[in-house]
């Protein structure tokens, strides 16, 4: 008799299990592009085909601080060069150096605020380009820094009306610990789960990812306050050592150049090379005696990390914004490495 009552109940766990599992909302795909030039080649426009992905996330200008104009300043405005297909909705995004903040009063934020919803404007009316009705803002802000950064999201959303939802970057660090970063006053926020290591160590064997580090920025005890998407990395980078010290992030490195240039490079492991000359390399001057690590994440790491957040009880994202999309994605990542994110989250 207990055995059947048992069998019972196991039963009918197993099916709530597979009821539950089958019901999991499914999430939409998205990319950031972060290119100062827009023109989208075909593998680009097609890879969004794919994804019935409707929604691009755009770079349009960074904003740093200036040491000689004692301001921060308005730096790699976007230049649209073809534009995209009319399905695509552009939701415009600005990075802001931590630094931007740092020195400066709650007049000159105000200020700041005011210039930058200038500025946006002014992109929007010179290039030809139509933004959605979100904004993205990107700052890794400190708690040295947030009063400003906090008001500066305030005053931004009272300077740009047009747009109904202000959304933010939020750092694994800030998700984490909140009560000690704070919430940022906006509508929404994207979970960037990549940049985890630590760049200055040349012993880790990548800089932007690892599924051991997000297991233990997932260890929350509550849910953040603010809606959560998700921003996944699908790009490399190549960190140059100099006297063992980082001294320059080369992004997209030319993998098959490293491995065939055996007069150039000399492969110490699986992704690092010794600089046999000296000469530039991707617009960059190396030094013999340089070691590059070329730091990418594997497609299998990439969808073991999408099921760790899809089955985090306290993340329930929309969608899933990837980072980023560029030229030659596709040498990183084959169309069926992106069916398989896709299967992941659907």
């Amino acid at each position: 008799m207990w055995y059947f009552k048992i069998n019972r109940i196991v039963i009918v766990i197993t099916i709530l299990a597979l009821f539950v599992g089958c019901n999991k909302k499914k999430l939409t795909s998205s990319f950031y592009h972060w290119e100062q030039t827009l023109d989208l080649k075909t593998d680009e426009t097609q890879l969004l085909q794919d994804f019935n992905a409707n929604e691009l996330y755009v770079r349009i200008f960074d904003i740093d601080f200036k040491n000689k104009s004692k301001a921060p300043a308005f730096l790699s405005s976007l230049h649209v060069k073809n534009k995209l297909p009319e399905n695509i909705s552009v939701i415009p995004c600005i990075f802001i150096t931590n630094r931007s903040f740092k020195n400066i009063d709650f007049a000159a934020v105000d200020s700041l605020a005011h210039r930058t919803a200038a500025h946006i404007n002014y992109i929007e009316n010179t290039q030809d380009i139509t933004f959605a009705d979100e904004i993205q803002i990107d700052c890794d802000w400190t708690p040295s820094t947030r009063l400003h950064y906090f008001a500066y999201l305030k005053q931004l959303k009272k300077y740009l009306p047009q747009f109904g939802t202000i959304s933010a970057t939020i750092r694994l660090h800030q998700f984490k610990y909140p009560n000690k970063t704070g919430i940022p006053p906006v509508d929404k926020g994207s979970l960037m789960v990549y940049n985890m290591g630590d760049f200055e160590d040349t012993e880790a064997s990548n800089a932007i990812y690892s599924n051991d580090i997000l297991k233990q920025y997932l260890k929350v005890k509550a849910p953040y306050p603010l809606h959560l998407d998700i921003a996944m990395p699908t790009f490399s980078w190549a960190l140059v050592f100099r006297f063992g010290k980082a001294v320059k992030i080369i992004h997209h490195p030319d993998i098959e150049n490293l491995n065939s240039a055996k007069e150039h490079f000399t492969k110490l492991s699986q992704n690092k090379y010794k600089i046999n000359k000296n000469g530039y390399w991707q617009g960059l001057y190396l030094y013999e005696g340089d070691v590059l690590r070329v730091d990418r994440i594997d497609a299998k790491e990439i969808e073991e990390g999408l099921k760790l957040i899809r089955n985090n009880e306290y993340l329930n994202p929309d969608k899933v914004i990837y980072y980023h999309l560029f030229n030659n994605i596709k040498q990183l990542y084959t169309d069926e490495d992106f069916k398989s994110f896709n299967a992941v989250i659907n």
